[in-house]
Order: C-alpha cells, then sequence, then structure tokens
C-alpha cells in the first residue's frame, strides 16, 4: 500500500486564500467585530485540517458553538450529547432534592433518549459455548454463585465464580463500578482475546450501576510475586543451577507478551508481579499470562511511549529479582544508569559463590539493553539475545526440576485469592496473593496430617486414600 503525497485540491474545496471569519459576531462584549485571516500563513498542516473544518460547516455535518469562556467550540452532528449524571450513581434511581427535580428528571430522559436512538446493548456475549444465550443473565435463572472466591476486588464486590446453570460450566466474574471503570480495560482485553495472553473474555454486561466481566477461570496458576517471594528461595537453597535457566526463560515470555501487547498497539502500564502469572501447561511447559487491564493505554495515544517504557522497566525489575535477588524498590530505581548498577552490583557481590563472573556479565548486558528499548519493536532485540542463550539450555530438564516446586501437588487443596491494586478490581495473584499464599504454603508441609484428623472429628473417614 502506498500514499500519494501530490497536492490534488478536490473542486469543490474551498478557496482558503479567500477565507474569512465573521462579521459582526456579537457573542460577548469582548469579541472582535470583524476578523479577517490568512490561512496562508498556518502550516500546511494546519491549513489542511481548518480545509477539513470548512467542509464540514459546509455540509452541516459540524457547527461552531461557544463554551463557558466564550471559546469557540466544534460539535459534530454525530456526536452523542453529554449524560449529565453523577457517574457514582450512574443507573440507579435517585431521590434528588427539591430544586434537582428537574435537572434529574431531564438527565432520565436524555438517557432514555439516547438508548433509544442508538440502541445500544446491556452486554455482549462473546463465546456461547461458554456461557448460556440470554437477554438478561440473571441469578438463578442463567447462573448461580458458587462458593469460591477467587480473590477482593474494590467496593463492587469480590472476583468470585459462577456456574452456567444450563452449560453446566464456571467461569469467574470480576464487576467493577461505573464510576471507576475505564473503557480501554475491555478494548485491550478485547484486541488480545485471542493471543492467550490474557484470561478469555466471555462477557460483558451492564447490571445497575456495575459491569460485570466474565472470564475463564485460569487453572494451574501461580504469581510471579509468588514465585518471587517463596519458590525462588526453595530453588536458590535446593538447586541453584535452575536459576539462570528459569530466570531467562521467564524473562523471555514476560517480554514475548509485552511485545504482543504493543503489536496490538496496548500498553498495560500495571505490570506488577501480581498481574503476571505462569501457568502448568505440561511438566515440561510454562505459559506466561498477563491479566488486569485496568489501567492498559493505546500505545499510539498520548502517554504512548511513556507506557512503553514503563512495561519494559516492570519486566527488567522482575528479571533482576528472578536472576540476582534483587527488585528494585521502583521503576524510577532504574532510570538512573549509577543506581541500577550499583544496586546491581551489590547484590550480585552477595551472590558471589552462585553467579560465575559470566553470569553476571550475562545479568548487566541483558538489563543494560533492555534499559535502552524506546520503542516496541526494539523489544525483538533483547528477545533474540534471550533466544540464542537458551538455545544452549535444556528447557525440558529444567522444567522437569521447577514445574514441582512451582506447583506442588498440595497447592490444589488451597483456594488461590486474589489481590486488589491501585483501587481498580483485579484478579493479579490468580495464583494466589503473597499472604495467603505464604501461609497456605506453611500448612501444607504437615497437610496429610491435618487432613487425617478433620476426616476423623467430621466422621467422614479414617485416613486418606
Amino acid at each position: 500500500m502506498s500514499a500519494e503525497c501530490t497536492d490534488k485540491s478536490s473542486p469543490s474545496d474551498p478557496d482558503l486564500s479567500t477565507l474569512t471569519l465573521g462579521n459582526s459576531i456579537k457573542e460577548s462584549k469582548d469579541q472582535v467585530d470583524s476578523l479577517e485571516t490568512n490561512p496562508r500563513n498556518l502550516s500546511p498542516t494546519s491549513q489542511g485540517r481548518l480545509n477539513h473544518i470548512v467542509q464540514l460547516l459546509q455540509n452541516q455535518e459540524a457547527k461552531i458553538g461557544m463554551d463557558a469562556k466564550g471559546r469557540p467550540v466544534m460539535q459534530y452532528k454525530d456526536t452523542a450529547p453529554p449524560l449529565n449524571w453523577d457517574a457514582s450513581n450512574a443507573n440507579v434511581i435517585t431521590t434528588p432534592k427539591p430544586e434537582d427535580h428537574k435537572r434529574k428528571v431531564e438527565a432520565f430522559l436524555k438517557l432514555v433518549e439516547y438508548l433509544k436512538q442508538n440502541k445500544p446493548p446491556g452486554g455482549v456475549n462473546l463465546d456461547s459455548s461458554q456461557i448460556s444465550k440470554s437477554n438478561w443473565y440473571e441469578e438463578g435463572t442463567e447462573f448461580e454463585k458458587t462458593q469460591k472466591i477467587l480473590g477482593t476486588g474494590n467496593s463492587a464486590g469480590d472476583i468470585i465464580v459462577l456456574k452456567d446453570l444450563k452449560k453446566g460450566i464456571e467461569h469467574a466474574q470480576k464487576t467493577i463500578m461505573i464510576s471507576v471503570f475505564r473503557k480501554e480495560e475491555i478494548q485491550a482485553w478485547f484486541d488480545l482475546n485471542e493471543t492467550g495472553i490474557a484470561p478469555k473474555l466471555i462477557q460483558i454486561r451492564i447490571e445497575g450501576n456495575k459491569v460485570h466481566i466474565h472470564m475463564e477461570t485460569l487453572e494451574k496458576v501461580v504469581t510471579l510475586r509468588e514465585v518471587i517471594d517463596s519458590h525462588m528461595q526453595t530453588i536458590r537453597s535446593t538447586n541453584p543451577a535452575l536459576v539462570r535457566p528459569f530466570s531467562l526463560c521467564v524473562f523471555h515470555g514476560v517480554l514475548s507478551a509485552i511485545q504482543t501487547m504493543h503489536d496490538k498497539n496496548w500498553t498495560h502500564k500495571d505490570l506488577h508481579a501480581g498481574n503476571i502469572l505462569l501457568q502448568k501447561e505440561s511438566e515440561t511447559f510454562i505459559k506466561v499470562r498477563i491479566v488486569d487491564f485496568g489501567l492498559a493505554s493505546k500505545v499510539d495515544e498520548k502517554g504512548g511511549l511513556d507506557g512503553i517504557r514503563s512495561d519494559i522497566v516492570e519486566a527488567v525489575r522482575k528479571f533482576t529479582a528472578l536472576y540476582a535477588n534483587q527488585e528494585f524498590n521502583s521503576a524510577g530505581d532504574l532510570q538512573s544508569g549509577d543506581t541500577w548498577k550499583n544496586e546491581l552490583s551489590y547484590a550480585t557481590d552477595i551472590l558471589q559463590t552462585s553467579l560465575s563472573r559470566e553470569e553476571r556479565t550475562e545479568l548487566f548486558s541483558l538489563v543494560d539493553s533492555s534499559l535502552a528499548i524506546v520503542a516496541a519493536y526494539q523489544t525483538q532485540d533483547v528477545m533474540k539475545k534471550l533466544e540464542e542463550k537458551m538455545t544452549k539450555i535444556d528447557l525440558d530438564e529444567v522444567m522437569k526440576k521447577v514445574v514441582p516446586i512451582l506447583f506442588p501437588p498440595c497447592d490444589e487443596l488451597f483456594q488461590p485469592v486474589h489481590t486488589h491494586s491501585k483501587g481498580h478490581s483485579s484478579i493479579d495473584a490468580m495464583g494466589g496473593s503473597k499472604d495467603v499464599v505464604d501461609a497456605s504454603s506453611a500448612a501444607t508441609i504437615e497437610n496429610n496430617d491435618i487432613l487425617r484428623k478433620l476426616r476423623l472429628e467430621m466422621a467422614i473417614g479414617s485416613d486418606l486414600d
């Protein structure tokens, strides 16, 4: 596909050289009675945009209004009028003061008129093989709540597991108040829905003043937070030779997920260790999954480059935590070359008995290369370096030894709990929050004895099968 940059004006294009704006404009005392302007003094880009505005005005597709300060504002014909409501009380019955009755009634009528004219759905079923088709999807008719709670969300409620009564299939539901809901979360999730990075988005719907997000439940997962805080200590103490290859593998997986997001024109902007999951797909393969897109933003919009930088820096923080047991306190610690090099040098000096000179050089080189990324396409260069190193590693053998540490058989006896971050309901600990998982890990030491006692007390049985 090619684009021609030649100047081919349409016969119907207005002649901007003769454009005169206004005579006897009497919107306020401060406005000028007449104004002549020469568009030729504008930049080519501005001239093109002005030409577009004039065409819209001529075709009656837009008009020029005034804001509260008397400044001109473009109003487009296809722009829906703003709905004047308090988002925290959106879509609920309100009991206003008498002096607010008329304003609230008008706001309600605007909502009804908008629904009548635009006919937006109250929800969208994206996978009818997993969830029943229904205009309302109501509890007791289409689904029932199970006793499983995947975690605490915001004030809208916990992240729970539902069972579809017609399909007999369980799935997770995340609830967000309309007042804090960001459309970008669903837009990013939808764009990534077929990539395998995020949990499968099944359905979205509005109920009252809440947005319900239905998604697949991820099984056999553990958060990177738990891996860093708990399992890496086990790996370092029992088989330190696994640290390097496992760290390289996870770092590659995280960067691959990030590159996929960036290729889809999205940045995550909240890649803390609770939002990165490792999922066991076999005894020799672990997949990186990403959750909670509540702060997601477009790459090509304002702040997009900052978002790319944020995602990469967060990935580096996790990598150094895995490889060298050094998790920087914040992304700011990695902005200064002297700061991160000094701190990482200190950490590797402490671990110099387990990190060879070659490994320390490798660590510094990968961190330095990653922090040099300023554009999405540059991530590929670091990934290629990682792939070259990983070709010399028997990853199947590594994972055979790592997987049992990350996913001990007893763990499935405990229900994982999510955590809540930055005011957004999140599933950032689908494999367990730090406090809960640490407690459960300690409990599994004598798990069989505990179960035997419980069975005896409840007269269920005398021993484990």
